[in-house]
């Protein structure tokens, strides 16, 4: 990072963390642990066999950050799975990624921590969306090994009122599937093993989604962003 106190707050992060662990493996590998001990003590501290055993300090624990980073964590991974869908490496810049969270207090914890999203996805700008219905289209059929000797002849019925189904109404069955809800077409109960749910994208996207969160990132670039991958392609062959 180019941020001085995040570079700081990093380095302070490490050395706590490898001096900790140094006094943990002591018991089990005294000489790397006393290797580890000596290269990082400040002001010439004693040995790593003499110091004291680490306590918790659950005052440090922040649960709020700990949550927003769960959140963060799994929309990056659900943008790098678009992105591998698409073909498209994360040294390649792309211009947008547009985010689909399950509540509001959720978008406010991603607001919060966009840059680190950002970064992780190596993309421009973030934005929300509330439907997914302009992005992500769905098409839905009956699985019909599962549901043929169960419905018989209501089969018929239930693929013409999926065929027909809004493209809102297929999205709420989709998500419903997704969170394992009950879901009713045309009088007959289903559960999700009973349909077979595919996406459709619109030109210049790809999408992945899990557990109501969807993730959608722009594959079109501009020249400018194509030069700046080109850059980052020359760095990662010399290094």
């Amino acid at each position: 990072s180019d941020d001085a106190v995040a570079q700081a707050a990093a380095y302070h992060t490490l050395h706590e963390c490898l001096t900790t662990l140094a006094k943990l493996i002591a018991p089990f590998t005294p000489y790397l642990a006393e290797e580890i001990h000596h290269n990082l003590a400040v002001n010439d501290e004693d040995s790593v066999h003499l110091a004291a055993w680490p306590e918790t300090d659950k005052t440090l624990i922040d649960i709020d950050l700990n949550q927003a980073m769960e959140l963060v964590q799994r929309l990056a991974s659900l943008g790098r799975a678009a992105r591998s869908k698409a073909g498209v490496k994360v040294r390649r810049p792309l211009p947008e990624v547009l985010v689909g969270v399950a509540d509001p207090t959720e978008a406010a914890l991603v607001n919060a921590h966009a840059e680190t999203l950002l970064e992780e996805l190596n993309v421009k700008a973030l934005r929300f969306i509330d439907t997914e219905t302009d992005l992500v289209g769905y098409v839905i059929k009956p699985n019909l090994p599962v549901l043929g000797p169960r419905l018989g002849k209501e089969v018929g019925q239930l693929r013409e009122a999926l065929r027909s189904l809004e493209p809102e109404m297929a999205a709420q069955i989709a998500a419903a599937a997704q969170s394992g809800e009950a879901i009713e077409v045309a009088g007959i109960s289903l559960a999700a093993s009973d349909l077979l749910i595919e996406t459709t994208e619109g030109a210049g996207t790809a999408t992945a989604q899990e557990a109501g969160y969807t993730v959608v990132v722009t594959t079109e670039t501009t020249p400018e962003l194509e030069r700046e991958g080109w850059a980052r392609e020359i760095v990662h062959l010399v290094q």
